[in-house]
């Protein structure tokens, strides 16, 4: 599992996970969410790519669907992912917050140009209330 990628070389097979952006949406007036407490509800997307080598794999694009599969299954049974504060680099503390799964979408991706290089590119679209 790759958080560095393009940074960070991939070893084969891998997955690779980069966050793309949030963006908030006006859903309270004046940004209450409730009597005293205000909020942001946000939605975001995040990508989630499978890479196989097909140098001397004939069996790649089994490989790549079966990783694809599991990108959709881990999603599918556990539809958030819990989230930390990552200020301090050496120790993730976790949040008692956590970012609902609203939807996966495979996207079709051009084929690289090494072409032993295979990807499933899965975007992850997701939401969370920003309180402040």
């Amino acid at each position: 599992l790759n958080f560095e990628w393009p940074d960070q070389p991939l070893n084969f097979p891998s997955f690779s996970v980069s966050h793309i952006s949030t963006t908030p949406i006006e859903r309270f007036m004046g940004d209450r969410a409730d009597g005293t407490n205000k909020a942001t509800y946000r939605v975001g997307q995040f990508e989630v790519s499978c890479w196989v080598s097909s140098d001397r794999n004939p069996a790649w694009h089994q490989q790549l669907n079966i990783m694809r599969d599991m990108v959709f299954k881990l999603f599918e049974q556990t539809p958030y992912v819990s989230l930390y504060d990552v200020s301090v680099p050496t120790a993730l503390v976790p949040l008692s917050a956590i970012a609902r799964i609203e939807s996966l979408s495979d996207e079709i991706m051009d084929d690289d140009a090494n072409p032993a290089l295979k990807r499933a590119r899965i975007l992850v679209r997701y939401n969370y209330m920003e309180r402040y």
